[in-house]
């Protein structure tokens, strides 16, 4: 069975029960998953569930169910575009968290704020927002969480087009999600470590990841993923020169765009559109897509493509000889580029990561002082108690053997005084059988010689006992 058959099962297994369940939190949690199984292909059936969600869960004042909705819309909000109502849902749901200490859900309300800082360009606060999250999810042991912090992490470096850095966290990022299977995440990698290869000219192993990435976003049904990744391939193709090629990816991402309304993906196949014209014959085509392009990331406030469209629109009126028009562009390129790429404020954030890793070294050294502390101060207590038992046993055997050497004595004695009785009254009756001997002898003679009965009795008696 293919991911994607597998997904509609999921869908149908939860909106069965769905069907089943009663009103209570039971329904919510059932809509919320049901809302982050549609968002990666119909935002606006994801909307309406989550917004069911939010519903009930403010009537049965669920606050957790509350929360969990709220993040969801904002994801929705985010993925159209709308970033001042996407910070606003997601600061609803993160009070919520703060309040009820759910700090799972507060890591992913930062993780998620930060994504929204990253997009507009302000990649110092995203980075503080990241390593919030990222501090929370370590403590946790969340490792699904902290692969997506280090993914985001890689994207401000990429932005800032340090690529080293960036490559490091993405592979930190694929290795955590290798080890738990997460396919979605793996795929967000590949396509991530492609756009670094692309960027570094290394285009026939960027597009093989790409390729890797695709296959595994069109199994799991994940349309818009699939969008990007077409925008990503067909951007190769460009660099490459094979437009029409080009043009194909372009426009099957234009369409599953359009129909998800999804604005980040939808500038960028304008883009790559608008690319390949002005490339060939049709420039002014070309400069209508660039335009709308533009116009698109200009309403979303998304920085990067801002800062590509101008530098593709320079170039496009300069062909066609409106210089003017042309240097307008540039100049407008040369300020996005030094406001995204400022040397300063790359120093900032290698900075402020850099503490963060220091920290959490500091932090780990602390724990491994205070742990041993406790172990010294477990076997300086552990030492007292042998030496305690040692003493009371000693004490014990000592008095032990004292005793014993009494109780010896005493035996002996009594032993002595049994063996003096024994010989005294040995002597004794020695001494006592001598005359009474004589005496029995005597009566047995004088009975012999009696012949009166009453004289005879007495004789006898002395002679019997």
């Amino acid at each position: 069975k293919t991911k994607i058959t597998k997904t509609n099962e999921k869908i149908d297994r939860l909106s069965k029960e769905l069907k089943d369940s009663r009103e209570g939190p039971g329904r919510v949690d059932i809509l919320i998953k049901l809302c982050e199984e549609y968002r990666q292909s119909d935002l606006e059936k994801a909307k309406d569930y989550a917004m069911q969600g939010l519903e009930i869960s403010k009537r049965i004042n669920y606050q957790k169910g509350i929360a969990d909705a709220y993040t969801d819309i904002g994801i929705i909000h985010r993925n159209q575009g709308n970033y001042p109502l996407t910070l606003e849902y997601y600061s609803k749901s993160l009070k919520i968290y703060e309040e009820l200490g759910n700090r799972k859900g507060i890591g992913s309300s930062y993780n998620e704020i930060g994504i929204i800082y990253n997009y507009q360009g302000n990649y110092p606060l995203a980075l503080e927002y990241y390593l919030k999250s990222l501090k929370i999810r370590e403590e946790l042991g969340e490792r699904g969480g902290i692969a997506t912090v280090y993914n985001n992490i890689g994207i401000i470096y990429y932005r800032q087009g340090n690529y080293p850095p960036a490559l490091e966290y993405y592979i930190k990022s694929l290795k955590i999600q290798e080890e738990l299977g997460d396919r979605r995440g793996i795929a967000r990698r590949y396509n991530n470590i492609g756009l670094i290869h692309f960027e570094q000219g290394n285009y026939s192993l960027a597009l093989e990841y790409y390729l890797k990435s695709l296959k595994i976003v069109e199994e799991l049904g994940d349309r818009r993923g699939m969008a990007r990744r077409y925008s990503n391939i067909g951007m190769i193709y460009k660099k490459q020169g094979n437009d029409s090629l080009a043009l194909e990816y372009f426009f099957k991402s234009l369409r599953i765009c359009e129909e998800l309304g999804e604005k980040i993906s939808l500038s960028h196949a304008y883009q790559g559109i608008g690319l390949c014209y002005t490339g060939g014959n049709d420039i002014k085509k070309g400069i209508d897509y660039l335009r709308r392009g533009l116009k698109l990331a200009q309403s979303i406030n998304h920085g990067d493509t801002i800062r590509d469209s101008h530098r593709e629109l320079s170039q496009a009126y300069a062909k066609i000889k409106q210089f003017e028009t042309a240097y307008q562009h540039h100049v407008l390129f040369k300020e996005k580029s030094d406001e995204l790429k400022n040397k300063e404020l790359n120093k900032k954030i290698t900075q402020m990561s850099m503490q963060y890793e220091f920290d959490k070294k500091q932090q780990v050294v602390q724990m491994e002082l205070e742990k041993r502390k406790n172990l010294i101060s477990a076997l300086i207590v552990s030492s007292v108690l042998l030496v305690l038992l040692l003493f009371f046993i000693y004490s014990r055997f000592h008095l032990k053997k004292k005793s014993n050497i009494v109780i010896r004595a005493e035996k002996e004695k009594a032993v002595k005084a049994n063996k003096a009785k024994s010989e005294f009254l040995a002597n004794m009756s020695h001494e006592l059988r001598t005359p009474l001997n004589a005496v029995i002898g005597f009566s047995e003679l004088l009975s012999s010689m009696v012949m009166d009965p009453k004289q005879k009795s007495y004789t006898r008696s002395i002679s019997t006992g």
